[in-house]
């Protein structure tokens, strides 16, 4: 069976790098990024039966490639096609996390969303609709603690749900922009590369890419 390849994305201070470690046990290896001095985590282990290599994607707030992490990790889900994109987003402050999420389930659609740090939130009387909110994104949404290893085994668990095409989505998330879709079905005509037709036209209309 071959290896299965799992990225992890995340804005900087969610707990994603804490996450990486928990998962890898210190099987850690470091270089840097092909063509810049950004430096590359990677990892491995053996989890039921099956190989994984996890990659620490650059802390970022979004995809738009406007600095040099963002690129970074735009270009590895791109050209790498992971099996799974894991966002590791803050529980404390979900809203702002939470559009990293549904920027990236835009561009790919084998996504699992980690919910970090719920026992803070849970000390805040943070009170999350689990659910509701997988059935509204069509993917594994899993509370943890990174730093506790509270849900660590059923966050391995959806990932390789997701990798063996068991659970979650198998194309990019849809979202409705109503008056915006004549303009980005225009945009989505145009050759993007390695970028999907319209993601890269929602890009163009927010100003990440040229046209």
């Amino acid at each position: 069976m071959r290896e299965i390849l799992v990225a992890l994305a995340g804005s900087p201070n969610v707990g994603k790098s804490t996450l990486f470690n928990r998962i890898t046990g210190g099987n850690v290896h470091v270089a840097n990024w092909a063509g810049v001095t950004l430096q590359r985590y990677e990892g491995s282990l053996s989890y039921s039966g099956r190989r994984l290599r996890i990659v620490d994607l650059p802390g970022t707030y979004s995809l738009s490639a406007r600095d040099l992490g963002e690129k970074v990790a735009l270009d590895f889900i791109i050209n790498e096609k992971p099996d799974v994109l894991v966002i590791v987003v803050d529980a404390t402050e979900l809203e702002k996390s939470l559009y990293l999420a549904v920027e990236s389930m835009e561009l790919y659609g084998k996504v699992v969303i980690a919910l970090n740090m719920m026992d803070a939130a849970e000390k805040r009387g943070i009170h999350i609709n689990f659910d509701g909110l997988e059935r509204s994104l069509d993917v594994p949404v899993v509370p943890i603690s990174a730093l506790k290893g509270i849900g660590i085994g059923k966050l391995m668990r959806a990932i390789l749900e997701v990798a063996e095409g068991r659970a979650g989505r198998k194309e990019p998330l849809r979202v409705d922009y109503d008056g915006l879709e004549r303009y980005i079905a225009k945009l989505s005509e145009l050759d993007h590369g390695n970028y999907p037709a319209r993601w890269a036209a929602l890009k163009i209309l927010e100003g990440s890419i040229p046209p």
